[in-house]
């Protein structure tokens, strides 16, 4: 293969030859990019810069040691062998200013064509710093826009330690830290870059500024609402809807879902219906893409509140028919857990269990709180279904998977769980744990299933002391309990 590459230089020109070097540098090319570089080598001699251009457009498609990478022959990369080979005659005859050159002025034309990976990747072959730090400011920029969760957690993951303070990066890491249900990491990092926004950082234009500004006041909105401070809550979320441009349809939407999953922990779940109901049912332009899957949330959230199972399963429903039309697992997932819960409520145990596992199968792609609840769901699943060594065994995944995560609010939870399936003894100190940790966070019906169960279980036991605890976690509950009807449903129950 050296020895046909060999041949193969020796008859073409000096500046093609060089030009084939280049290009060796990428992984993949074209010819735009081609001349980009070749611009910047023959900035001065117009004539050569062309002439090689011609000579490499005509080797592209004599497709010599090249594999076109798509059906319009615009991408093309070299053999393995032969780019390796290549590139090290590139090293042994070009200066490492030369070759640092040659990798700026590439991902300078990767960033104008908008593949920041590329970019970023030949701006670190450069040691370009600076220009690093930009880009990957770019693309977390524009995965925040996309509402893209994934990108976003891949760019954080490269991106280098000295960018760790600036507004975006701080922005991208509180949205992370909601994503994976650590609220108060998320509002430490959104105060963060608030105050660093206030310095007035040059680098960033008004809109931007505007922007973060709303994506900051969604991070409190949020944060509120696990705190039960609904009101602020609102406020937060009509803050962030008034800041962030109607373009912005992601991050947009996740401000209106808080705004009325708030308003429903305010005791106003029919209002929420009623308006929820009315927007989707306007023209399909209006409520599209991902903000329909949201509004399908916050009905979901609603009708949980109001006890209405066969509502909550049509959302459900839609949800994951969505989700997968528009290929988000994040939708998805939520759609499995609420058919999870639906079948729970209606003792349909092997249908839950089912549903929860679709959740469980694809937690790397879902929200923290989906995989939670979901875990949560399946083993109370198990268990009422007799299956209690798979119980255990999900009481375990689960325990792994909240220290994993770091979400310190749901081991007392897990106590509870392991009350339920007899793995632990009931004590008045893990019970008012209990009672504290139901008061400190939002409450879906499925967590506060395990309390009242194990409130069962005290009763079942007829002492004294479980008489006590059970009666002390039943107080707590009712106090989430106002204005929710399921959860007065199943209070209730309990109590009678």
């Amino acid at each position: 293969m050296e020895y046909l590459l060999s041949e193969v230089l020796s008859h073409v020109s000096p500046q093609l030859k060089r030009a084939l070097l280049f290009t060796s540098a990428f992984e993949r090319f074209c010819i735009p990019l081609c001349a980009a570089v070749l611009n910047a080598v023959y900035a001065d001699d117009v004539d050569n810069r062309e002439a090689t251009l011609a000579d490499l457009h005509g080797l592209m498609q004599s497709n010599l040691f090249l594999t076109s990478l798509d059906n319009v022959d615009y991408w093309y990369r070299y053999h393995h062998i032969i780019r390796r080979l290549l590139e090290h005659r590139l090293q042994q005859t070009e200066s490492s200013q030369t070759i640092a050159t040659l990798h700026s002025h590439a991902s300078r034309w990767f960033a104008a064509e908008g593949l920041l990976e590329e970019a970023i990747y030949h701006a670190k072959l450069a040691d370009e710093a600076t220009r690093v730090s930009q880009l990957m400011e770019q693309a977390c920029f524009q995965a925040l826009q996309l509402d893209d969760w994934q990108a976003l957690k891949r760019w954080l993951a490269l991106t280098p330690s000295y960018t760790a303070k600036r507004p975006v990066i701080l922005v991208a890491r509180a949205l992370i830290a909601v994503y994976h249900f650590r609220g108060l990491a998320g509002y430490t990092l959104a105060l963060e870059a608030e105050e660093a926004l206030e310095q007035g950082d040059p680098g960033y234009t008004i809109e931007e500024r505007r922007i973060l500004s709303g994506l900051i006041a969604m991070v409190r909105s949020n944060f509120a609402l696990a705190s039960l401070a609904g009101e602020d809550s609102v406020a937060y979320a009509e803050q962030a809807l008034e800041l962030l441009p109607n373009e912005l349809e992601g991050p947009r939407s996740a401000a209106e879902l808080n705004y009325f999953v708030a308003q429903n922990q305010l005791g106003r779940a029919l209002e929420v219906n009623a308006e929820i109901e009315q927007l989707i049912q306007l023209d399909a332009g209006m409520v599209s893409g991902i903000r329909r899957p949201r509004l399908l949330m916050g009905l979901g959230d609603a009708n949980m509140t109001l006890a209405n199972v066969r509502s909550v399963q049509r959302a459900a429903q839609a949800l994951i028919v969505i989700g997968e039309e528009i290929a988000r697992p994040l939708f998805t997932s939520w759609g499995h857990l609420g058919l999870g819960w639906v079948c729970y409520q209606r003792n349909e145990l092997t249908n839950a269990v089912a549903h929860f596992e679709q959740v469980r199968a694809q937690q790397d792609f879902s929200h923290s709180r989906t995989v939670l609840d979901s875990l949560v769901g399946l083993t109370l699943s198990l268990n009422a279904a007799g299956r209690t060594s798979a119980a255990e065994r999900i009481l375990d995944e689960l325990w792994t998977y909240v220290n994993e995560q770091s979400i310190i609010q749901a081991r007392t939870l897990i106590d509870i769980l392991a009350v339920l399936i007899g793995s632990e003894e009931a004590s008045d100190e893990l019970f008012a744990a209990c009672a504290k940790a139901l008061r400190s966070q939002v409450v879906t019906g499925l967590m506060i299933v395990p309390a009242l169960a194990a409130v069962r279980v005290c009763l079942d036991q007829n002492r004294a002391d479980a008489l006590d605890r059970a009666e002390s976690m039943l107080r707590a509950c009712g106090e989430i309990a106002a204005e929710n009807r399921l959860v007065r449903r199943q209070i209730e129950t309990v109590s009678y």
